[in-house]
């Protein structure tokens, strides 16, 4: 088929870090491939930045999180009537200025094919690790690791984070918005098993690279080793809604002949986090404790919304 110009904006979520923010704003004025427009929902407490003929600021000092702006975002390119939107974190550094030109060129090369395509992505790298944070397959009641050909430049999966995925809206149109009262993790992830259920195809490109800050590390003495590692932390916060989201997600999704499946997967990751704030974790480990607890009970009988 022959290639038409596409017309894109930008998303990005802000929260409290205005260079992280301009940085990312920056490397998206340096695409070569045209972005229209850049919608950015800033949940600080003050204003990070104000809008402009091409940037729009909507500004949520009241903080709706990641899932209520990316409803917004989508909402938004829906009714301007874009062909795609290019979803940021503000941890997420485009800096590649073919970046965009490499997820459309994939797009439109997959387009005209018989399954629609969701999403197209680029392959994140954890810049903490500098290693692939990779897509997942759905088996069920759990993701695992993706089906890689090593033939073909791209892959498919079943679910992916959300920064640097370029949405079709023409798929976004034919499915629920995100689900805002996910309020922050998972929410990506929801959203793709959505388009995944309805047969919209999500693509990674092994050529787009993009840097992504996943996550805090610290350096701690492994108490069995006494060797130091890397590891990752988390917030109280952070917690209850990884365990609060992740279990609503697999149990929610999961067909009724998974279902015990999935609750006992929920309880093994409940006790997998815990063991990991006992010998890992940074105080208050309490607290670290008590939030996924409650996050996985709130996520067993679906208790949602902004609840820590």
């Amino acid at each position: 088929m022959s290639e038409r110009s596409l017309r894109v904006a930008a998303y990005i979520t802000a929260f409290e870090d205005q260079q992280a923010v301009m940085r990312c704003v920056q490397l998206l004025d340096r695409q070569h491939y045209s972005i229209e427009q850049i919608l950015i929902v800033d949940n600080s407490r003050t204003s990070l930045l104000d809008s402009s003929m091409r940037i729009i600021v909507e500004h949520h000092p009241e903080n709706i999180g990641v899932a209520g702006g990316m409803k917004i975002a989508v909402a938004w390119a829906i009714e301007q009537k874009f062909d795609l939107l290019w979803l940021f974190d503000q941890d997420s550094t485009p800096d590649d200025p073919d970046l965009l030109k490499k997820l459309v060129d994939l797009y439109q090369a997959q387009e005209s094919l018989n399954s629609p395509i969701g999403i197209v992505a680029p392959l994140p790298i954890d810049t903490y690790r500098n290693l692939p944070i990779h897509g997942s397959d759905w088996n069920g009641y759990d993701f695992e690791p993706p089906k890689i050909d090593d033939s073909l430049d791209f892959y498919e999966c079943d679910a992916l984070i959300t920064s640097g995925s370029l949405l079709s809206i023409a798929a976004a149109k034919n499915n629920p918005l995100p689900l805002d009262s996910l309020f922050l993790d998972a929410v990506d992830w929801f959203y793709c098993l959505t388009l995944r259920q309805n047969h919209y195809r999500i693509l990674v490109s092994k050529l787009a690279i993009l840097k992504h800050e996943l996550g805090k590390t610290h350096t701690v003495k492994c108490p069995f080793s006494q060797q130091e590692i890397v590891t990752h932390t988390a917030s109280a916060l952070r917690y209850y809604y990884s365990s609060r989201n992740h279990t609503f997600l697999s149990t929610r999704m999961a067909p009724r002949k998974l279902r015990k499946q999935a609750i006992l997967h929920r309880l093994r990751m409940l006790k997998q986090n815990l063991r990991h704030i006992r010998y890992y974790e940074t105080p208050p480990r309490k607290l670290k404790v008590y939030a996924c607890l409650r996050g996985t009970i709130d996520g067993l009988i679906g208790r949602l919304g902004r609840t820590w």
